[in-house]
């Protein structure tokens, strides 16, 4: 591609700053916004409140032709200066890939809770409809981790930026996969990484205050409105007729002709279950869709995952995809971390490890405990971001102080705020409720605690990370180990005690 076609596609999109000179005609072999990503022929794009002129200059030094900025940095290159950096880069970052998202099928899914979840049990299903046809895996782009026929990654955001989002979808092309499954985010939706695909099928899951704040979504209505636009580049939607607000999700879908359907635990709606039963943790289900009453069963508890799971075969159906098909991918979908319960040889330790951060999540897994192990004592282990909503530290502490017979307080991304100053908000909220908790610096720590702590039936409620390998601590990802694998191992201990 030229730097002359980029130019003009910007221009069109009415994103370039007025009375810029048109670039010579050279050729741009690839894109980044990363300085550790540059080499010879790459059109540089600057973004980021942190950006600092020597990532530039570093570009530069490595290859760059030319940079894509909100300001003009006078450096000895051609610059051009846009409006606006985040929709200047989805627009190139389509463009320049050939918006591969028009060339095979795509899933997204959105909502305050449950979406990698989804994403899983969607790729699941339709990697058991790929393997019955003898075809590559469904793409996957969650917050675990990236798959797109070149690379099996682990993921650090939610939805990635709009440059290696277009890159995936392009290499997920070129793999000749046939799906790829995409988990978008509120932030992805408000700021442009995503708007630009055009999604064959969409699903919003549920809604709740979770990212209000200053840091992401300054009111309610802003974080909704921006869930809302997946549904404006859908063309089949899927929404959860129990969620809050549904009434202004179906106004919203009809006002802009989306094709929709919707689903329910109890309800009137295009599918809706008629029977749940939860059997050692596994949850089973019966459906009506139609005139037909269908089964399908899941490895993970939870009248929520049920939820999940209806969405799913929703979606599956509209592709064209058979009962079966569906039901085997159910069946076999696993979700590293999400809900994994791990039981003890004697039977008086479950250990449940879950990626329960906020309100939504601790109060439906709260409920679960209680109905499936209404006599065992509770220990929760869990913390709290300081770079997310106020509410979430709030909810999070609450619920838990509610539920538990002892708290152990641990780091869940504290991000630019000081641990001790996240820590210390959460114990203002926990002590009048009078139960006891103790505080330390590592999660590991905690874990092993709470081991140590056993008499009795308990459950150990391990929340907020799943099996994540990092902690988010002043701007930095610091590796840690993964809740699942450091519960394993105490489990084993306990074990041979």
């Amino acid at each position: 591609m030229r730097l002359i076609d980029i130019y003009n596609k910007l221009n069109e999109n009415e994103l370039l700053i007025e009375g810029l000179e048109k670039p010579e005609d050279i050729k741009v072999l690839d894109i980044t916004y990363d300085s550790r990503e540059v080499k010879a022929g790459t059109l540089f794009f600057c973004k980021g409140v942190h950006f600092k002129k020597e990532y530039l200059e570093n570009s530069i030094n490595d290859g760059a032709i030319a940079y894509v900025s909100e300001k003009n940095y006078e450096v000895n290159r051609y610059g051009l200066i846009v409006k606006d950096i985040r929709k200047a880069m989805l627009v190139i970052a389509a463009y320049f890939f050939d918006y591969p998202d028009r060339k095979l099928k795509t899933i997204g899914v959105t909502g305050t809770k449950g979406k990698t979840t989804t994403v899983f049990y969607l790729k699941s299903i339709f990697d058991e409809f790929s393997r019955r046809k003898g075809k590559m895996p469904a793409g996957l782009i969650s917050g675990i981790s990236i798959y797109d026929g070149l690379n099996d990654v682990t993921a650090t955001l939610t939805t990635p930026e709009a440059i290696p989002l277009y890159r995936h979808i392009a290499n997920a092309v070129k793999s000749g996969l046939e799906y790829m499954i995409i988990e978008v985010s509120s932030q992805a939706l408000k700021y442009d990484r995503i708007n630009c695909v055009e999604f064959d099928a969409s699903i919003f899951l549920n809604i709740g205050n979770d990212h209000v704040s200053a840091i992401e979504h300054p009111t309610f209505e802003d974080y909704f409105s921006s869930k809302l636009l997946l549904a404006k580049q859908s063309k089949f939607f899927v929404f959860n007729e129990d969620m809050d607000h549904h009434d202004k999700v179906r106004e919203y879908v009809e006002s802009n002709h989306v094709d929709y359907m919707d689903y329910s635990i109890s309800g009137d709606t295009d599918i809706k279950t008629i029977e749940i039963n939860q059997e050692n943790l596994h949850s089973r289900f019966k459906t009506k869709f139609g005139d037909s009453i269908e089964e399908y069963s899941l490895i993970q508890p939870g009248k929520y995952n049920v939820e999940n799971a209806m969405a799913t075969i929703l979606v599956s159906k509209h592709f064209g995809l058979d009962y079966d098909t569906i039901k085997t991918g159910l069946e076999n979908a696993v979700v590293e971390g999400r809900d994994e319960v791990f039981v003890s040889d004697d039977n008086q330790v479950v250990a449940w490890v879950s990626y329960a951060h906020n309100g939504i999540s601790f109060k439906k897994s709260y409920e679960v405990i209680h109905e499936n192990f209404p006599n065992h004592k509770i220990i929760s282990i869990f913390g709290g971001s300081g770079d997310k909503a106020v509410d979430r530290l709030f909810d999070v502490s609450t619920f838990g102080a509610k539920n538990s017979d002892y708290i152990l307080l641990v780091p869940d991304d504290p991000g630019d705020k000081p641990y001790q100053e996240v820590v210390s908000m959460m114990a203002d909220i926990i002590k009048p409720y009078g139960v006891e908790f103790e505080i330390f610096e590592q999660r590991i720590d905690g874990i092993k605690r709470a081991f140590e702590m056993i008499d009795g039936p308990t459950v150990l409620f391990v929340a907020g990370k799943g099996n994540d390998k990092y902690n988010y601590i002043n701007g930095e990802y610091v590796t840690i180990e993964g809740d699942v694998d450091v519960t394993k191992l105490c489990l084993e201990k306990y074990n041979k005690k």
